[in-house]
């Protein structure tokens, strides 16, 4: 006899006694109805309710309405079991949902590292795609940095790096929301906008250059493009030219050094260059140039905030110094321990206050009112020589010695960064619509998507099947149903 039939039983004999003897054992009908309610061996607790139910219907046909108040207790308990079951049962479909959800986004990320193994490209390609489904479909983080390796590394093996600057030799990019820029080492400056998938160039003015390209920057509002070009006619001299986006090119400035980081103010009526080894601050208003700082220490990087109120740099002994712009008054925040000669700073998208500031494979978020460290950046353990952040100011990415840009997420800046890993990289932008990172290696542009999703239908462009049931069984899990990892692909022998 099951437990059911048997407290249905119970129930039956409970109603006989107190139908038989009267309201005197009432109470020992309550007694046992609270022994069913306890019962460890009964299956659901919604059984129990019922079970109860059944019996106060009977006791209260038995004995009447003498008892309501007993009658009333009982049923206030048997309600009170009631919701107790409905929440137990929501909480364990809660769990085994959590749970099959789990399992699915550990598998994601076992099989994202072990696509990295794989020598077969195709077989590669597949795991990688299967690996970023299991995590979009059982809500993984979107920006997880092993499903981006394992798509990153199977695109390398199928194609070679997108070129779109082969009618002329790039050297350096730089861009805004709308539009990309290259310069070539001749000094051919080109505009590219994206045309569905394909970027479409624009030859725009030539800038003399007699040497190599030392810093490139474009304002914020877009139309003036400024050049600093060493000069090999004249040594040791750097020439700054300013290019008007469809205009004409102007000489601003030749100065006797080598430049390293220019930068226009927020409004774009001015610039700032670095200079002279960092010992030298100029500005120059597009008419008038003029030293404004000459720093004690060497800086070997700087930036300017978004109201154009602060000027940043970072010295070779890892100080933050601070430079109001209305006087070029400073303060000096200690921020890394040792002197490096390879760092970085740059300010938050639209922040006054707020800096990122690298020294060798250390990176910090600052405040630079108080030199205040508001969080270390982990991830990074090469000596980082670039800082860049999206258009929309929700990613930060790091250029480092060893050739790998790391991207992180500043919605869920606690997630490990991922990495797109090349070779001899000499600098990189985001993409206009920061869908794609731009590099520039070798004179050549190469382009590399942000978005797994949008890596993943790369990829499904490229594979000619998919997994066949065998290798879903082997690579994926024999316990899972069989799915097609490309829905518009065949099946490998499939007939």
């Amino acid at each position: 006899m099951s437990s059911e039939d048997s407290f249905i039983s119970i129930s039956l004999i409970l109603f006989a006694t107190a139908k038989s003897s009267g309201s005197e054992n009432i109470i020992l009908t309550k007694n046992c109805c609270l022994q069913i309610l306890n019962c460890r061996k009964l299956n659901t607790m919604l059984v129990k309710y019922f079970v109860l139910l059944f019996t106060l219907v009977s006791v209260s046909a038995a004995v009447g309405q003498s008892q309501e108040d007993e009658i009333r207790e009982l049923q206030r308990i048997a309600n009170e079991y009631k919701e107790r079951a409905i929440k137990a049962e929501a909480l364990a479909a809660r769990f085994e949902k959590e749970a099959v959800h789990a399992r699915y986004l550990y598998l994601a990320n076992e099989i994202a590292l072990y696509s990295l193994q794989v020598q077969d490209k195709e077989l590669a390609g597949l795991l990688a795609v299967q690996a970023h489904q299991f995590n979009l479909n059982y809500s993984g983080y979107p920006s997880n940095s092993k499903i981006y390796a394992g798509l990153f590394n199977a695109i390398k093996r199928y194609r070679s790096e997108q070129n779109f600057s082969s009618i002329h030799e790039a050297k350096s990019l730089v861009s805004d929301s709308v539009s990309i820029f290259s310069i070539g080492k001749d000094g051919e400056l080109f505009r590219w906008t994206k045309n569905n998938k394909e970027w479409i160039g624009e030859a725009l003015n030539k800038v003399q250059v007699n040497g190599a390209i030392q810093a490139v920057t474009l304002n914020n509002q877009g139309n003036l493009i400024a050049i600093a070009t060493s000069d090999v006619v004249q040594s040791n001299t750097a020439n700054i030219d300013l290019v008007s986006i469809g205009g004409q090119a102007k000489r601003l400035e030749t100065l006797k050094s080598k430049i390293e980081r220019i930068i226009f103010s927020p409004d774009g009526n001015g610039l700032y260059a670095l200079c002279r080894s960092g010992q030298l601050i100029i500005h120059s208003d597009f008419n008038i140039t003029r030293e404004v700082i000459k720093p004690i220490e060497r800086i070997l990087s700087m930036d300017i905030n978004a109201d154009g109120t602060k000027l940043a740099g970072l010295s070779f002994s890892g100080d933050l110094v601070v430079w109001n712009t209305s006087d070029y008054s400073s303060v000096v925040h200690k921020i890394f321990s040792k002197s490096n000669e390879v760092n970085s700073i740059a300010f938050l998208p639209g922040s006054k206050d707020k800096i990122f500031a690298a020294s060798d494979s250390a990176l910090k978020l600052i405040d630079v009112n108080n030199g205040q460290v508001l969080r270390n950046l982990l991830g990074n353990p090469s000596k980082i020589t670039q800082i860049q952040f999206s258009h929309s100011g929700t990613l930060l990415a790091t250029l480092s010695v060893d050739s790998k840009i790391r991207v992180w997420n500043l919605k869920n800046i606690r997630q490990w960064p991922f990495v797109i890993e090349e070779s001899l990289i000499e600098g990189f932008i985001f993409s206009p619509d920061d869908t794609q990172i731009m590099s520039v290696k070798d004179y050549k542009v190469h382009s590399w998507f942000l978005n797994t999703r949008d890596m993943a239908n790369e990829l499904c462009g490229l594979i000619k099947r998919n997994l066949n049931v065998e290798e879903w069984n082997t690579l994926i899990s024999s316990d899972l149903p069989y799915v097609r990892t490309c829905p518009n692909l065949p099946v490998k022998n499939e007939e």
